[in-house]
């Protein structure tokens, strides 16, 4: 049923005041819950430890190399490493976003680029997920900016996404945000009645997040009534904070949130205990590992530079004939 008759579900949740439910406050959740909470048998640090370990081969670290040689290289920097068809990163943006060492914030493209390849990996009618670009965030967080502009990105995706395959039909919506330069994920479990978010830093109950909540889900609520139309019966959500893995204050970088963002994206699941799938110690080496998954991806359309990043032997001719080390180098 349309809005158009109906009282929008932005105004009923205006009318109660926003008091939607919160799975970690003890409040009875008003529909069937299908999220993973561990529970104290889970939470034994023993039993819950992650073991997981990253794995890749002497190729995967020469193609690490080679990106990090040609991201600073003025010849190849501005150059597109990696076009999904139209959702394109340049050498520089990936192998800074991606760098060990001199480590920045993962840019926007990156990580709309990994949305592009896990929405053609498995498309939404398999999937039953929508993964949207981060500048659908923008508008529901209301980052600086033309609010015009982000309106009309977010209207695009908004529909854009429900004609490949129908919001109502779908499990969850993944909406990577970028905050004050800290990355973090809000999703939409349309079907299980739940607003996640996915934060390696911050939780439930530190300010940042309860100032981001009360923004972008009122925001999303308002651009579910323009953009989709459909009620829907929100007010009845229940507000969710994943436990995930977070960044550890022994491997802690400002500008790993994005990394751990990316992992969330690839592999969040309601039905998955995500503390046990990475551990914060290894996001160095799953940096090494997106270079090749990203760039060696089918769907990248780059193959000259497939075949650039894959011949370390030239590369490396051409670091010694310039006597250029750069700074960024593999220290395994």
């Amino acid at each position: 049923m349309y809005n158009d008759d109906q009282v929008s579900c932005l105004k009923i949740l205006e009318v109660i005041g926003f008091k939607l439910g919160s799975s970690s406050k003890g409040d009875v959740p008003r529909r069937k819950r299908r999220i993973l909470v561990p529970n104290s048998y889970f939470r034994d640090f023993e039993v819950n430890k992650c073991t997981a370990r990253i794995h890749f081969s002497v190729n995967e670290k020469l193609a690490y190399e080679c990106l990090m040689f040609y991201s600073v290289s003025p010849q190849h920097s501005k150059e597109v490493v990696i076009n999904y068809g139209k959702v394109c990163v340049t050498f520089h943006e990936l192998g800074s976003s991606l760098s060990r060492t001199d480590k920045v914030p993962v840019h926007s493209h990156v990580i709309n680029a990994l949305c592009r390849k896990l929405f053609k990996d498995r498309h939404p009618s398999v999937s039953r997920r929508h993964y949207f670009f981060s500048t659908a965030g923008d508008y529901l967080i209301r980052n600086e900016g033309n609010l015009n502009y982000h309106k009309n990105n977010c209207e695009r995706c908004f529909r854009f996404a429900n004609q490949c395959f129908s919001f109502m039909s779908s499990d969850l919506l993944f909406f990577p945000i970028c905050h004050e330069n800290h990355w973090f994920v809000f999703i939409v479990a349309i079907r299980d009645g739940y607003f996640v978010f996915l934060d390696s830093c911050f939780g439930e109950n530190h300010y940042f997040q309860e100032k981001a909540r009360s923004v972008i889900i009122p925001n999303f609520v308002k651009a579910w009534d323009e953009f989709i139309g459909y009620n829907y019966e929100f007010e009845d959500f229940i507000i969710h904070y994943a436990p995930v893995p977070k960044q550890d204050i022994e491997y802690w970088s400002k500008h790993d949130d994005g990394i751990f963002v990316m992992k969330y994206l690839e592999l969040w699941d309601p039905y998955m205990n995500m503390m046990v799938q990475f551990q914060p110690s290894s996001i160095n080496d799953i940096r090494v590992k997106y270079v090749s998954e990203m760039i060696f991806s089918k769907h990248d359309e780059m193959n000259s530079a497939k075949e650039l990043i894959s011949n370390f032997e030239a590369m490396n001719n051409i670091r010694m004939s310039a006597n250029f080390q750069p700074a960024s180098s593999l220290n395994f």
